[in-house]
């Protein structure tokens, strides 16, 4: 007999397609035949028979006589899946009619898989095995295993036992995420700004959120309905920032201890402890300080917070170990520092269900006490290091996991002090902090020992009910060549420098798949009719499994576009993204917009997407106004996405020079375009320019800003050079008034509802009435201010104190707070003053960091971007609010953002016609942007002038794509924007 190392259709299509050597012919005797030499030999028209779900395929059967034979041969098959079904039963054939067709028949709901079937021919005393590939060609699911794409990144969980649901906290798509236990299918994404701890309160019924922002919030998780709870202005007293709550703990009194962190854009700095304790009760909506720096001091810190399922007790570690009793209300301190409680020793704390033990766990060793603080045993570990991601005793208290820094969760019996073993948590590399890979990080731990972990941008789910004893070992397959299948077929793919011991199994999408290992490692896929991504498992011989989320793909499948709406001219460059968009590894598929050609600039266009999701830089051809369909075809197929895009009805570009701000006048119904020298007028209507404002007829020398009073009657213009404020009524420019300033302007102007007008980076105020000019010091550096001049805010630019402003017409006084690191470099209001927005971007880096904030300077919250529709330049000044107050327009070098305000969502992106002005430090032009009373045309200035877009609809009522989320695999994940400006800030800090 010959034998083969693994299925005779994989060893005819490596030969087919990369020259493998397999040996021996179409047919075997089987080992039981006394006539080892055949009379026959058998021949099939094809060793794969392929059939979609309720299809058909079909196999003729010959065979040829080799020596004397004149009998018949019956052919039977064996090895069929229960779903597939052959007629007729069996062939018998003689050397008059030697050939015959076997049809095979699937289920209309057969799954995809592949299959080895054997066509058996029995002539006399003689039996010939011929073995033939059945393929199904369903779709292969995207994950076989308990993993879910969410997008963004699962910081925090809470399993709710009774209702059988995962509620999972997703800071950088600002939404708190359920999931179905069994499944991990998405039920609900509920909208939370920047949430991050989370736990259920003693009802059974509401969760309570910490979130990055300046309160917490509660869920229902009957309706869903979310209730915010804002805590009063405390800056931390060390750093004069605004403190944020991000870890929450419920007690069974109805408080709800929480840690405070200080600053942060957003913060990480406390994401697992903070500089204060803080007590909400949940009965007054009363918070309350337990512990802070300043009772204890510059550098104290309040170590993570978790408490006993029983809410009756929660632990804490400062310098010293702290036990929290709801009973009475107050914790108790051990007398000295605990060992392994040192500050920045310990990792992490925990409480077992009924609060009679508690666990300090540090980098690789893990200490249980009691509640005197007596030290009960320790148990060490050589699994990895513990590096902030959990701690947490099991459902009935008999086990004690705790994760570590590598795709493993270790296992201790906290009774008898011993290490059990250790899960494997493997789904994908793990997340990326600030550029680098971090670890799987370990969510939760249910009733039924299911471990759920954090990775590769979702949410995956391991069987932590019988760790494995022997020492972990990470296997990977890597990068596969090719990646990207066609529809339909069976295509080998190698790996090179894979670590995959013998002896290991791996499916795809769930269905086994033949492998020949060596260097490369042959993997044939199951073949599919469905394009999209699947996952690799790898599952080794002692029962651990790998998963690699998404890292194949069949066919074309687009996902995304980084910009929804495009203007009718001159053709910008967007981003898609999508599944099996390359010809091979260097170069793009070809794309067509509305039938056109768009050219592919470049394959790969963030530069940091590795796997199967891949991007195409295209740039888009002109078009008419109204919906457009988008197709791509590479060497895997084609896919068509209908209406993704829209072109707006008009884009103008008006040549100009030297503009440097622009205001709309809604009383005349005329744009100002500012120049150093003179005021430019144009009319909206007729985009034609009218005659220039020259303040008593002279030009001015060099005007770096101008404003309008509220009743709209007189034009105000900050000169620079001549330091002075002039005041022209614009119906008749003739009248002006000059005041002197006592300092140059460095910034904008705006006028209050009293006559005061504040000029930015002076710390100067002028009062119209007197027409005196004052120096005022503790204002901000710039402004920004409702039209009816009732409201004004502002924000300390360049600063790494991060000061946001509100004035208090009253007292003509400003309110500040801190918000440490944030290098504000725009600030924005609504027209109802409600709320308000400081910017941040950084020449270089795509994108912007946006706070948004209330009146009385809470810190509401900031904005997301989806996963798949990244910025690529940098901001632009000028920064707008709709007149309704409800969407931020945020314009950047290629295009204008609009979030919702309330969310801080993306909206929807349009593309610019021509590149803008981009952010150029120092800087003081900040109006770069201007919007018609209707919020329905953008102005703004760009390379060659001014931009007039005109779109369909108000910006307000632009409706949200749907940006499908799609893992990266070993790519940046969504928030890598917010971390490279974050870090630039912090690089712009330490300088000189």
């Amino acid at each position: 007999m010959t034998k083969f190392p693994f299925p005779h259709y994989l060893c005819v299509m490596l030969a087919l397609t990369i020259g493998y050597g397999c040996g021996g012919g179409s047919a075997a005797i089987s080992p039981g035949n006394p006539n080892p030499t055949p009379n026959i030999s058998v021949t099939l028209s094809s060793v794969t028979i392929s059939l979609a779900p309720g299809g058909t395929g079909s196999v003729t059967v010959s065979f040829a006589v080799i020596s004397a034979f004149n009998g018949g041969v019956e052919f039977t098959v064996s090895g069929l899946p229960a779903t597939v079904t052959v007629t007729p039963p069996s062939l018998s054939l003689n050397v008059g009619s030697n050939s015959g067709t076997f049809l095979f028949n699937a289920s209309a709901n057969a799954p995809a898989s592949q299959t080895q079937i054997n066509i058996r021919g029995t002539a006399a005393s003689q039996i010939v095995d011929t073995p033939a590939s059945l393929v199904v060609t369903g779709p292969v699911a995207a994950s076989s295993s308990l993993f879910q794409v969410l997008g963004g990144e699962a910081e925090r969980a809470f399993y709710d036992e009774s209702r059988q649901l995962l509620f999972v906290t997703n800071r950088y798509l600002n939404e708190v995420d359920v999931l179905a236990g069994s499944t991990l299918a998405v039920q609900n994404r509920v909208l939370v700004p920047v949430p991050y701890g989370i736990d259920q309160m003693t009802d059974g019924r509401t969760l309570v959120v910490g979130t990055l922002t300046q309160g917490i919030y509660t869920v229902d998780e009957d309706t869903l309905a979310v209730t915010a709870h804002l805590a009063p202005n405390q800056p931390n007293t060390y750093f004069n920032s605004t403190t944020v709550f991000p870890n929450p703990v419920a007690m069974a009194n109805g408080k709800v201890l929480l840690t405070v962190g200080y600053s942060g854009f957003p913060s990480v700095d406390f994401a697992f402890g903070g500089s204060e304790l803080i007590e909400w009760d949940s009965a007054t909506n009363v918070f309350r300080q337990l512990m802070s720096e300043v009772q204890n001091g510059a550098g104290f810190s309040v170590g993570n917070l978790k408490r006993s399922a029983d809410h009756k007790w929660a632990i804490f570690s400062t310098a010293q170990m702290n036990i929290y009793s709801s009973d009475s209300d107050s914790f108790t301190s051990s007398v000295g520092p605990v060992t392994d409680a040192q500050p920045y020793n310990v990792r992490d704390v925990a409480a077992n269900p009924d609060g009679t033990q508690f666990a300090v766990a540090s980098a690789q060793e893990v200490s249980f006490y009691d509640r005197s603080f007596n030290r009960l045993g320790t148990v060490s570990t050589n699994v990895g290091i513990l590096q902030n991601t959990n701690a947490q005793y099991s459902f009935d208290g008999k086990r004690f996991y705790w994760g570590m820094y590598a795709p493993y969760v270790d296992v201790v019996d906290p009774v008898n002090f011993v290490e059990l073993g250790n899960v494997t948590t493997y789904f994908g590399s793990g997340r990326t902090e600030f550029g680098s890979e971090t670890p799987n990080s370990f969510l939760w731990i249910d009733a039924k020992q299911r471990v759920f972990v954090s990775s590769s941008g979702g949410v995956g789910a391991a069987d932590g009910s019988s760790p494995n004893t022997q020492p972990p070992q990470a296997y990977q397959l890597g990068v596969g060549t090719p990646y990207s299948l066609k529809l339909n077929s069976l295509t080998p793919v190698s790996f090179l420098n894979y670590f995959l011991p013998a002896g290991t199994t791996v499916s795809v999408g769930g269905i086994p798949s033949a492998v020949q290992f060596g260097n490369p490692l042959i993997l044939v896929p199951p073949a599919s009719s469905a394009a999209g991504p699947a996952d690799i498992e790898v599952k080794s011989a002692d029962g651990r499994v790998f998963v690699s989320p998404q890292a194949l793909s069949y066919g074309v499948s687009i996902s995304a576009v980084s910009a929804t709406l495009l203007p009718p001219s001159g053709n910008p460059v967007v981003t898609v993204s999508g599944f099996g968009l390359y010809n091979d590894s260097f170069t793009g598929g070809t794309v067509s917009v509305g039938g056109k050609p768009a050219p592919v600039v470049a394959a790969n266009a963030s530069g940091g997407i590795v796997n199967t999701l891949q991007q195409l830089a295209v740039q888009i051809p002109n078009g008419s106004a109204g919906a457009t369909n988008l197709t791509v075809s590479s060497n895997q197929g084609t896919d068509t996405l209908s209406g993704v895009l829209s072109y707006i009805p008009s884009a103008n570009i008006l040549s100009a020079s030297g503009l440097v701000q622009l205001l709309y006048d809604t009383k005349r119904n005329v744009l100002y375009a500012l120049k150093p020298t003179e005021v430019d007028v144009l009319n909206p209507s007729t985009l034609q320019w009218q005659t220039p404002i020259l303040p008593g007829g002279t030009a001015g020398s060099g005007y770096v800003s101008m404003t309008l009073t509220p009743d709209g009657s007189r034009l105000l213009l900050a000169d620079s050079v001549t330091s002075l404020l002039t005041s022209v009524n614009p119906d008749n420019p003739s009248q002006k008034t000059d005041i002197s300033l006592p300092a140059a302007p460095a910034g904008n102007i705006v006028t209050t509802s009293t006559g005061k007008v504040f000029v930015g980076g002076t710390n100067v105020e002028v009062d119209l009435a007197s027409q005196i000019a004052s120096l005022k010091f503790g204002l901000p550096a710039e402004y920004a201010a409702t039209p009816d001049g009732t409201h004004v805010v502002g924000a300390e630019f360049g600063s790494s104190a991060g000061g946001v402003y509100v004035w208090d017409s009253v007292s003509d006084t400003f309110t500040s707070q801190g918000f440490d690191q944030s290098f504000w470099t725009d600030v924005a209001i609504a027209n109802d003053g409600g709320t308000f927005a400081a910017l941040s971007g950084l020449p270089g880096l795509g994108g912007v960091n946006i706070g948004f904030f209330d009146v009385q300077l809470h810190y509401l919250n900031t904005n997301v971007y989806p996963d798949l529709a990244q910025p690529q330049a940098t901001e632009v000044l000028g920064a707008i609010y709709t007149p309704s107050g409800n969407t931020l327009v945020a314009p950047s070098g290629d295009s204008f953002d609009f979030f919702d305000v309330q969310t801080g969502i993306l909206k929807g992106r349009l593309m610019a016609p021509e590149s803008l002005v981009e952010l150029n430090f120092p800087d003081v032009t900040r109006g770069n942007l201007a919007l018609d009373p209707l919020g329905k045309t953008i102005f703004c200035i760009s390379k060659s002038g001014l931009t007039v877009m005109q779109l369909s609809v108000p910006i307000d009522q632009v409706t949200p794509p749907s940006w499908p989320l799609a893992v990266r695999g070993n790519a940046a994940t969504p928030r890598n924007a917010k971390a490279a400006l974050r870090q630039a800030h912090l690089t712009e800090k330490s300088r000189p």
